[in-house]
């Protein structure tokens, strides 16, 4: 049963997850592509946005970890992205200002998080899940036209909460500070294979780009799966166990990606279920590790790393690359669980 204290940790950080997210992708829309459109230069502000907010997070991680401030550095995250909005004319400083604003929200958001979820994934899939609608609203902000001045009331209001958790529901946790390169080459690869599955759920994250998600409701019910299965997938494996949920998920979905070019229906399915490794990935490399905040950032570098072969144009969307590379992920998974078992 989940103790009062956690359940209002995780709502406040999943209700705040959702407000950076949008925060930070509402500026890059509102204030660079709708004045400059997606030029080169705009895309390579976009790109190192992308750098700052996911790869700071493993330093960020290692920094902070044992500090007991995390909901400290989450609302200082936001109070940097706050100060961006007042920089909106020259875009590099806060481009800087809302990827480390991001990056120190979500690392420290995290560690709190996967402080209270005694190595099992519901609480962290809750808290990463609302993030993909954020991230849609705020790139949809010229769409529906939404002031500004709402994103910034917001933002405050995030800042309240997080100071709240900060003076009443601070966790405390402390853990040996050990890096990969600690571990024996054995136990350093079963690591290499759970990147590996994160960096190819990165990539395939940009590359579904199906006709009908030219259509803001259809689109929206994309984003709808992604925020679904990330919830889901930690109760789904707290309930029927990780190493099953992870692979079958992947496995079905592989199949399912087949089909999915030409049934709506079939693609929404393959998008939930593929989403669902998302917690599991992420508690099973925390469980591995025995660091919170090293796991974190490994997993949004991992991410990062993903997304960066979309960003150089790598092109798998179709019905052979898809499914090939979903089935690869599920096989590498699948022996990172293995291995992990084996040499734990």
């Amino acid at each position: 049963m989940i103790h009062i204290k956690d359940k209002i940790i995780v709502l406040i950080y999943s209700f705040s997850h959702f407000v950076v997210d949008l925060c930070c992708a509402a500026f890059i829309y509102h204030f660079l592509v709708s004045e400059f459109g997606i030029t080169t230069k705009v895309s390579l502000f976009i790109l190192l946005y992308d750098f700052l907010a996911f790869v700071l997070q493993l330093p960020f991680g290692i920094l902070f970890n044992n500090k007991n401030k995390n909901s400290f550095i989450s609302m200082v995250g936001c109070f940097l992205i706050l100060i961006a909005y007042l920089f909106n004319m020259i875009p590099i400083i806060p481009i800087v200002l809302i990827g480390v604003g991001n990056a120190l929200f979500h690392i420290g958001g995290g560690i709190d998080v996967l402080n209270i979820s005694n190595k099992k994934a519901s609480k962290i899939g809750l808290y990463v899940a609302p993030g993909a609608l954020g991230l849609f609203i705020g790139c949809s902000i010229n769409k529906l036209n939404y002031p500004v001045y709402l994103i910034i009331i917001l933002l405050i209001f995030t800042m309240l909460l997080l100071g709240i958790l900060y003076r009443k529901y601070n966790t405390d946790i402390n853990q040996d500070d050990i890096s990969v390169f600690d571990f024996k080459f054995n136990k350093r690869i079963i690591i290499y294979l759970i990147f590996l599955t994160i960096c190819i759920r990165g990539y395939v994250g940009f590359i579904l780009n199906y006709s009908w998600k030219s259509s803001f409701s259809l689109s929206l019910l994309a984003v709808v799966m992604v925020v679904l299965g990330k919830a889901i997938g930690g109760l789904l494996a707290d309930k029927f166990g990780l190493e099953k949920i992870g692979f079958f998920s992947l496995l079905i979905s592989s199949i399912l990606f087949i089909l999915s070019f030409k049934s709506m229906i079939v693609a929404l399915i393959s998008i939930l279920l593929f989403n669902i490794t998302m917690p599991i990935t992420l508690i099973l490399l925390s469980n591995y590790l025995k660091n919170y905040g090293r796991a974190f950032g490994i997993n949004t570098v991992a991410l990062f790393l993903g997304s960066l072969l979309y960003f150089v144009g790598v092109d798998g969307f179709n019905i052979v690359v898809l499914p090939l590379i979903v089935f690869i992920s599920a096989l590498v998974f699948l022996f990172f669980c293995k291995g992990m078992k084996k040499y734990d």
